[in-house]
């Protein structure tokens, strides 16, 4: 994270690979606005994907109008709801999220 908050933004404009980056969490948690194309997060694309500025497709021109977007924008609220969203995948929390599907599932159980 120390690296990412030495920018202004962070691109990751994505083709393929996995759906899901980390790479866009440790951004956000580091405070940095990120940008992406729209393959990062066709299935995610909920409101833990607003603080991310998708561009409207792959193209050179669309990554770097949402570059400039983010950096003409005011970063602070963006960058609060990053971190809203990194806490959702702190592993205290999804390891809380975990214990309560086996609490349901053993109280399903028994009875």
């Amino acid at each position: 994270p120390d690296v990412y908050a030495t920018g202004h933004c962070f691109v990751l404009p994505a083709r393929f690979g996995g759906s899901f980056s980390i790479m866009v969490l440790e951004a956000l948690a580091a405070g940095v606005p990120v940008v992406s194309t729209p393959f990062v997060a066709p299935e995610h694309r909920d409101e833990h994907w607003d603080p991310v500025h998708l561009t409207r497709d792959y193209s050179p021109s669309a990554i770097a109008e949402g570059i400039i977007t983010v950096l003409n924008e005011d970063p602070t609220p963006r960058v609060a709801l990053g971190r809203h969203v990194v806490a959702e995948y702190d592993w205290a929390r999804i390891g809380e999220r975990i214990e309560a599907v086996y609490q349901r599932v053993l109280e399903a159980h028994r009875g």
